[in-house]
């Protein structure tokens, strides 16, 4: 599905906070990941298959696979129960930054610099093979609900967005009763609820920046990633939250 809207590079900025969850410990992932955003709607039938795509690839360990529903179909006769507004501005933002892309869904992107279909698996999978992995950012709780992030040595080349996510770890499934996915049961990994800006960061910044978790991302699966503000380019990434180990 195609949309031709205008785009804000600021969408990579954007913070949305949705849900509440309870406090657990904290650790970093030790592997570097490739991150795979997923932006799709409960009102776009070519969703689906991009959704089980989604849900393939992120049993990857080196995959950090991520689901940002968007809100802008949902005039099709159904309103996407878990889309939020800010990840219709963040994919604006890769409108903007990627050569001869526009806004649509399903679409996912790597590392923040490249756009694939999302219903083509074989693409997704080959593309996720010839990708290097992310830098790994260094990620220490520090108390109960604080994380210390510490920036990449040579710090990053332009002015960077450093960026904490949270998501749902089990499956949201949701019965569409209405649009053109009506009387499908649809199934979501990993579903972003929690997507903030911790900081700016400036060219060549280095250092160890603290951030206490929100609420709603307590006890929840989360990572942490740097985000060039000019290109979207990833520049480093870690995953944190109860169950990862050092």
């Amino acid at each position: 599905m195609l949309q031709a809207l205008a785009s804000r590079l600021s969408g990579f900025l954007a913070a949305a906070i949705v849900v509440v969850a309870g406090p657990a410990a904290l650790a970093q992932s030790s592997g570097g990941l490739k991150v795979v955003e997923l932006y799709t709607s409960q009102a776009c039938p070519n969703s689906p298959q991009a959704d089980e795509n989604l849900r393939i690839i992120a049993g990857r360990p080196d995959v950090l696979a991520l689901t940002l529903p968007v809100t802008y179909w949902d005039y099709f006769g159904w309103r996407d129960t878990l889309a939020h507004k800010s990840f219709d501005e963040r994919q604006e933002g890769y409108v903007e930054t990627l050569e001869g892309q526009w806004l649509y869904t399903p679409q996912i992107i790597v590392n923040g610099i490249e756009a694939l279909d999302g219903e083509k698996l074989s693409t997704l999978s080959s593309t996720l093979d010839e990708t290097k992995a992310l830098p790994l950012l260094g990620v220490q709780p520090s108390g109960r609900d604080t994380l210390n992030i510490t920036l990449p040595r040579n710090g990053p080349d332009h002015e960077a967005a450093l960026v904490f996510v949270s998501w749902h770890e089990k499956p949201v499934t949701v019965d569409v009763k209405g649009g053109k996915n009506s009387g499908k049961n649809l199934s979501y990994t990993n579903v972003v609820h929690t997507l903030v800006k911790i900081d700016e960061v400036l060219p060549g910044e280095t250092g160890t920046i603290g951030y206490t978790l929100p609420e709603a991302a307590r006890g929840k699966p989360c990572a942490v990633f740097l985000q060039d503000a000019e290109t979207g380019e990833m520049a480093a990434a870690a995953r944190c939250g109860p169950g990862i180990t050092s």
